[in-house]
């Protein structure tokens, strides 16, 4: 609260001015609520609190004496935390509390605060024993009687409470509030532990989970079941749910009517599963930690459609599911590092639609179309690049001519869109001689993508895939010449991926992340070099987001590396890529991993990397680099003629001395950068 005077009146007492609040405390609205949906609606002011006690444990001030009376709320939905006369100021360093002035608590030997709402810690009246979980207790102690309508001890006598704070657990919520959803009540008891250090370890950790709760997200302190994820699955999708509810209905009462209305409504059946294939497993994908369960789901899913009679009378829209399903699986299978697994799922795929001809049906068509551009998508990451041309070569100028087959689909034209792009990232890889005519593949395959797109503007899948193409075309444009068509590629892609980071979606914002670092990296090759550092800079504050939601991403760990690899720090990049290569990431991470190292200054393990993998020119680069640092001229003199030799095919001049190598060095923020660079 505002001070606004202080000063001396007439008679020489002292008088101090400040703001009026007008409102009712918490306790008053708690106990006026009409019932539970009423109290749970002051939540966000709980949250408000703990927020409250965070910016003040920042600057060293623990409350003390946190309870509904304390709390006021405005009229238009201000909160305020009051009453801060039992206040302490703690010195940083964690030394002895500092008192504040005048200390008039009398806590060197007495209990203070309010009994039915202080910690453990506080009844004790333990000098120097208090710090901010006390307050984390506090907090816990309203959300307590916002869901309950009572504190979490009651008793005849402040006697009688302190005596039942310093020997047993609060009452139990789950008895006194029975109806009070599981994650706040998981939440509450967290903030409620007798210790310290099971509690919440900080009241911004604590309003983190009240936030999550608020928007639907899954709440740290809760442990969550199978089913209690599908609860949330279904709050989060009813029309769509009903109607599937509605169908297993028909099923069920149809059942018992006659035989012929058994086998109609298998076919519902089969839509249900469809259903849960397609839509069920693309929103828990989103859900961090669940990439696991989504593997498992699809897996039990398509094991229905091999049973008896099913497998026997599969329909084109059956073959269409399990089809994309497999392309699905292998998918998740590529980005667990399981190659085998991929490539294994991809055949099934293939031969269970195959290419020709072309199917009258979107759904059959478009996964023909998908299971075939992931197979030569997986020979590429593979290097396999010489497959995936022969694969797609001969399928391009088929589909796109029958891209009028469903000309009203936005689907249709990404999947004929996806065989071009791979195409052209695949004849990028082979040859030099082909990146123009790549190049003007990748073109026509990006207009075809914005004019899907328009067809489904609110489409996320399509909006991701669209970004995602958009930062592939960036480079192939970059090495033909064009620069400035590269760079407003690179800005088109940022801005198509925008609204997917602003979701909880973490593979929109490993979209986002990536292309800003891909622009940041184009930008600093250029004269506008000085907007590159405020790009990877808000490129590793996107992906360090994604990361929270799914730590185990790979796409996420090595777009992160590689980010601050560009920003020149080396020994942050390290851990990153070193957790994605751990997790299977591609090779080309195991490139910037020893880059990193070099910059890190571990120069001995830069030679030792180098000998555990093939060789490659960022490897033997860094090899080279870091045996001149060490003094072993003769080693250093080998490598540089590897160089030479092995990467002929490589444009090694365009890394060292004037390339991106030497530009990492002039960023980096390692001592040895200096070194490194006068010795390229």
């Amino acid at each position: 609260m505002p001070v606004f005077e202080i000063g001396r009146r007439v008679d020489g007492g002292l008088y101090y001015t400040m703001r009026e609040v007008r409102g009712q405390t918490l306790a008053q609205k708690v106990a006026d609520a009409p019932g539970l949906a009423a109290r749970l609606a002051l939540v966000p002011s709980v949250m408000a609190v703990a927020n409250a006690l965070a910016s003040a444990h920042a600057k060293g001030i623990i409350h003390r004496d946190v309870k509904p009376q304390n709390v006021m709320l405005g009229e238009y939905g201000e909160t305020y935390l009051l009453d801060w006369g039992l206040a302490r100021a703690v010195n940083a360093g964690g030394t002895e509390q500092q008192r504040l002035s005048p200390d008039i608590t009398g806590d060197v030997i007495n209990a203070v605060g309010t009994p039915s709402y202080m910690s453990p810690e506080q009844a004790r009246g333990r000098p120097g024993g208090i710090d901010h979980r006390a307050d984390v207790w506090g907090v816990g102690a309203l959300l307590f009687e916002v869901l309950s309508k009572r504190a979490p001890y009651v008793g005849a006598t402040a006697i009688e409470v302190m005596q039942a704070v310093m020997t047993r657990d609060p009452d139990s919520l789950r008895q006194v509030a029975p109806d009070a959803p599981a994650e706040l009540v998981a939440v509450c008891e967290r903030a409620l532990q007798r210790r310290p250090e099971e509690r919440y370890q900080s009241t911004s950790e604590l309003a983190c989970d009240l936030e999550a709760w608020l928007a639907g997200r899954r709440v740290s302190a809760h442990d969550y079941s199978s089913v209690e994820l599908l609860q949330r699955f279904a709050r989060r999708h009813r029309a769509a749910l009903a109607v599937a509810a509605l169908a297993l209905v028909a099923l069920v009462t149809g059942a018992a009517i006659s035989v012929q209305r058994i086998r109609r409504e298998q076919a519902d059946l089969r839509r249900f599963t469809s259903q849960t294939l397609d839509r069920v497993t693309q929103a828990f994908a989103t859900i961090p930690g669940q990439s696991a369960w989504v593997d498992e789901t699809i897996g039990q899913t398509l094991e229905f459609y091999r049973r008896e009679p099913i497998a026997s009378t599969l329909t084109d829209t059956d073959r269409a599911t399990v089809a994309l399903a497999l392309q699905r699986l292998a998918t998740i299978h590529r980005a667990q590092g399981r190659m085998a697994d991929a490539v294994a799922d991809l055949a099934r795929c293939r031969a269970l639609v195959g290419l020709d001809p072309l199917p009258t049906d979107l759904p059959l068509a478009v996964a023909r179309l998908a299971c075939e551009t992931a197979s030569a998508q997986t020979d590429r990451l593979a290097g396999r690049s010489k497959d995936c041309v022969a694969r797609l070569e001969p399928l391009w100028p088929k589909v796109e001519a029958q891209l009028g087959a469903f000309p009203d689909s936005g689907r249709w034209h990404f999947a004929v869109s996806s065989v071009g792009e791979e195409l052209s990232l695949c004849r990028h890889q082979v040859s030099e001689g082909e990146v123009e005519d790549a190049t003007g593949l990748m073109t026509r395959s990006i207009e075809l993508e914005r004019r899907g797109l328009a067809l489904e503007p609110d489409n996320e899948n399509l909006r991701r895939v669209h970004a995602l193409t958009l930062r592939d075309a960036v480079i192939p444009l970059w090495d033909v010449g064009a620069p400035q068509k590269a760079l407003a590629l690179g800005q088109e892609a940022i801005e198509v991926a925008r609204p997917l980071a602003s979701s909880h979606d973490y593979r929109g914002i490993a979209a986002l992340g990536g292309s800003l670092r891909q622009q940041g990296m184009m930008l600093s090759w250029t004269a506008r070099s000085d907007e590159a550092p405020a790009l990877l800079a808000e490129a590793r504050r996107v992906l360090e987001r994604g990361l929270e939601l799914e730590p185990g991403s790979i796409e996420l760990l090595g777009e992160l590396g590689d980010t601050l690899l560009e920003q020149g720090d080396g020994a942050a990049a390290v851990a990153p890529l070193e957790r994605a290569l751990s997790l299977g990431a591609p090779p080309d991470y195991a490139e910037s991993r020893v880059m990193a190292v070099l910059l890190a200054g571990d120069l001995r393990r830069v030679l030792e990397l180098r000998e555990q993998r093939h060789s490659a020119v960022e490897s033997d680069l860094a090899a080279t680099m870091a045996a001149m640092l060490l003094g072993d001229r003769a080693r250093a003199r080998a490598l540089a003629h590897a160089l030479r030799t092995d990467h002929v095919h490589d444009d090694v001049e365009a890394q060292w001395p004037k390339g991106k190598v030497a530009d990492m060095m002039r960023r980096s923020k390692s001592p040895l950068a200096s070194k490194a660079l006068a010795f390229i």
